[in-house]
């Protein structure tokens, strides 16, 4: 074994190969297995490789693997596993606020004529959560119009708030300095990641050249 480590009453034991082997209490499924069963001998916490730390609390477990992301389970009652309160968890779940994905900042250069429209797709890769996290688009308005925001809603409709047949909300929407803020009231079961495209915009072209438009997290 490398090394040992002990919650108040189960053990976790890391070996060399990057498994680890746990026994103890389990009434809350701070084991990890499965179950709500004590165990008297270890046995192997399947589902985690590659693991280099774990730390024991009174009756929750947390992993660290070698790509830095953080694993819980166990007791929940007062939101130490950063699941919803209460719900407890027997297996390994990852941490959804320690994957979240590098700031999106994406720009896109479009050329067209004047009064022409184009549309510009926004997609977002790897995303653990919604909830804490706003879009922001930014455009020149002296150069377009934009008539759309998601393709589901009426053009010309960009009043604050969720926006009909989405999951989008819009924060903000600046005509004059063309900015746009929204997010997205969107659920992703723990330890799951989504990507996809999020909205589709349409825009109305004031000139015949290029123009740029952005997208990014705040």
């Amino acid at each position: 074994m490398n090394a040992i480590f002990a919650g108040y009453y189960h053990n976790i034991a890391l070996k060399s190969d990057g498994t680890a082997w746990i026994w103890g209490y389990n009434s809350y499924g701070q084991l990890g297995d499965g179950t709500t069963e004590q165990r008297k001998i270890p046995v192997q916490l399947m589902g985690l490789t590659n693991m280099t730390k774990f730390a024991g609390g009174l009756y929750h477990s947390l992993a660290l693997k070698s790509d830095g992301s953080v694993w819980v389970w166990g007791y929940n009652g007062h939101g130490q596993i950063g699941l919803p309160y209460p719900q407890n968890q027997n297996t390994p779940v990852m941490c959804q606020t320690t994957q979240s994905p590098t700031k999106i900042k994406a720009t896109i250069t479009a050329n067209t004529v004047t009064n022409a429209e184009f549309t510009v797709i926004c997609s977002i890769e790897n995303i653990t959560l919604f909830g804490e996290i706003n879009y922001k688009i930014t455009y020149n308005p002296t150069q377009v119009t934009l008539v759309d925001f998601a393709a589901q809603t009426p053009e010309l409709n960009f009043n604050v708030g969720v926006v009909a047949g989405t999951d989008l909300e819009i924060l903000l929407h600046n005509t004059t300095t063309g900015v746009l803020t929204f997010k997205i009231n969107k659920t992703i079961a723990p330890g799951q990641m989504w990507s996809g495209a999020v909205t589709m915009l349409k825009f109305k072209s004031k000139i015949t050249g290029s123009t740029v438009i952005n997208f990014n997290q705040t």
